[in-house]
Order: C-alpha cells, then sequence, then structure tokens
C-alpha cells in the first residue's frame, strides 16, 4: 500500500488549508464568531491529516524507495513534490499565533520550497521535456513560490524576491502551457481539473501584491485576469461535469479559495462596493460544493483502492 501512496496527496492539504482560510476570511468579514469556528475544526483537520499523510510517505521511503525514485524522475509527478512545501507553509499560516509551530513549519516550508524550486528547473534543463509534458501543474514548484509571501510575516524582508520569481515564471510558463493547450492534443482527462490551477497565480498574486504593496494598477491587472479565468471556466463548465473521479480533482480546491480570498480582499479595499462582498459570498458557497463534492470522492476512492492506481 504504502509503495503506492502518491505525492499528490499532499494537494488534499492544500485545499482544505485553502478552504480553512477562506471561511477565516468570510468569518472576519462578516464578523461571525460561528464561521471562525468552522475555521478552527478545518484546520485541525488538515494538520491531523498532513501528519498522517507524511508518516504514510516516510514509510514509502523506507519501504520502496524504487517507488519514490520514479516519482522524483517522473516529468509531471515531480511537479507535485512543491505539494508538500506549500502545505507547511499553509499550515504555518493557518497557525501563526502559536510561535514555535509558525517558525518550525514555515522555516522547513521555505527550505523545501526554494531547494524544489531550483531542483525543478534543473530537471528541466537537464532533460528532454516534451510539450506534451507541460500542464497546469508546472505552476505548482514554481510559481508556488507566492506562497511563501502569503505565508511569511510582513517583516520578512526576502518576501519581494519569492513574489518576484514566481510572477516571472508564471508569465514565461503560463504561455507555454497555454500554447500547448491551444495548438497540441488536449489534456488528458485526469489532467483536466488541473486548468483550475490558473486561477491561483494572479489570486494569490493579487492578494500577496497588496499585502507588500498597495492597490494599483499591477493590483487590478491581476485581479482582472483572475476574473477572466473564473468567467472562462463558467463558460467551460461542461468540460468538468462527467470527469472521471481522480486525485487531481483536488485542484478545484486550492485556487477557488484563492479567489474567494481574493474577492474578499477587494472588498476591504473598496467596501463601498457591496458587489464584491456577494460575490465573494456566492463564490465561498460553490467552493463548499466542490469540496463536499471532492471529499465524497476521494473518501470513496481510498475505500476503493482506486486513488492508489496510477
Amino acid at each position: 500500500m504504502f509503495a503506492k501512496f502518491p505525492i499528490m496527496f499532499f494537494a488534499v492539504i492544500m485545499g482544505l488549508c485553502g478552504f480553512a482560510l477562506a471561511t477565516l476570511e468570510l468569518g472576519i468579514t462578516l464578523q461571525n464568531e460561528g464561521v471562525k469556528a468552522v475555521f478552527m475544526v478545518v484546520r485541525l483537520v488538515a494538520l491531523g491529516l498532513f501528519v498522517c499523510f507524511t508518516l504514510c510517505y516516510v514509510m514509502k521511503i523506507f519501504s520502496a524507495i524504487e517507488s519514490l525514485k520514479d516519482e522524483i524522475c517522473h516529468p509531471i509527478k515531480i511537479n507535485f513534490f512543491a505539494t508538500f512545501s506549500i502545505s507547511l507553509m499553509l499550515l504555518a499560516k493557518l497557525f501563526e499565533e502559536y510561535t514555535l509551530l509558525y517558525d518550525v513549519f514555515f522555516g522547513i516550508g521555505l527550505v523545501l520550497q526554494t531547494f524544489l524550486t531550483f531542483y525543478v528547473i534543473a530537471f528541466w534543463i537537464r532533460n528532454n521535456m516534451e510539450i506534451k509534458h507541460s500542464n497546469p501543474a508546472w505552476f505548482i514548484p514554481i510559481v508556488g513560490n507566492i506562497i511563501v509571501v502569503a505565508s511569511g510575516k510582513k517583516e520578512f524582508g526576502f518576501l519581494w524576491y519569492y513574489f518576484d520569481i514566481a510572477m516571472f515564471f508564471y508569465i514565461v510558463l503560463f504561455t507555454i502551457i497555454f500554447y500547448r493547450i491551444l495548438f497540441h492534443d488536449q489534456l488528458a482527462q485526469k489532467f483536466i481539473p488541473t486548468l483550475f490551477i490558473m486561477l491561483a497565480p494572479p489570486s494569490m498574486g493579487f492578494t500577496t501584491y497588496i499585502k507588500l504593496e498597495s492597490y494599483d494598477f499591477f493590483a487590478q491587472f491581476l485581479f482582472s485576469v483572475m476574473l477572466f479565468f473564473v468567467f472562462l471556466f463558467f463558460f467551460l463548465y461542461k468540460s468538468f461535469l462527467k470527469l472521471k473521479f481522480f486525485l487531481s480533482w483536488w485542484a478545484f480546491t486550492f485556487p477557488s479559495a484563492a479567489v474567494v480570498l481574493a474577492v474578499f480582499t477587494m472588498y476591504e479595499i473598496m467596501p463601498q462596493y457591496t458587489l464584491w462582498l456577494y460575490f465573494g459570498i456566492f463564490l465561498y458557497v460553490l467552493l463548499c460544493v466542490i469540496m463536499c463534492i471532492v471529499i465524497f470522492f476521494t473518501i470513496k476512492g481510498v475505500a476503493d483502492k482506486s486513488v492508489f492506481e496510477d
């Protein structure tokens, strides 16, 4: 069993953490303590599953090292190793009032994310990557550096470095991936959910830029790009309705939560426009529906062991 435990399972933690952050933001915006209580429960579930998944993967390392090597040398699976480091930093953000826990999670996550950024780019350079290998999951190890900014404390002097690297490679990788989607074979069914990852860079870019700077033309640019993809995916909804379940369905969750965070952030900036509040609540309800569906099919997949198949 451990030999078939995929690194992609840590995308579950990313999804739960994103949902927890969106719930917290909703509670703060509405000043509702009941919503904040839901946040407390979800973050504990995320932490518990993270510990469980980590133990399972450690067992995999000791019992089936060849399986680990296969994943880390795979042109697609390699990108999901960053879900572990990103999960650590998101958990740090969820438990930031606990200084020791925050420092441990954020410190380890920062080191691993920095290493994986260089490791994955070096892997791309050293190996003959094919256009068919490209998909939105490529954003995770490189553009995922934006999570350093989201989870880091504002006084950390290195946050601009990670923001700049994330935004630079967002432009580069988006160009490659969009070219592949338009002019080459369709994405395999199991990777179609990863299209939602395109929501994450502009939405997280917007919220982190506001954290570092202030609302200006660039912030508006990122928010507008995010809105474009939100509306585009509403137009493409039929492409997502009849998909067979894969763990990649968790790609629906964190990017959707990132959009909710961005919309509530916009409402904080422009409270006179209540449209953003209502739109954020609508998207949060939609996020809840997505979470329920994905969690149900994940539990079902674990029960019948289909999630452990390639």
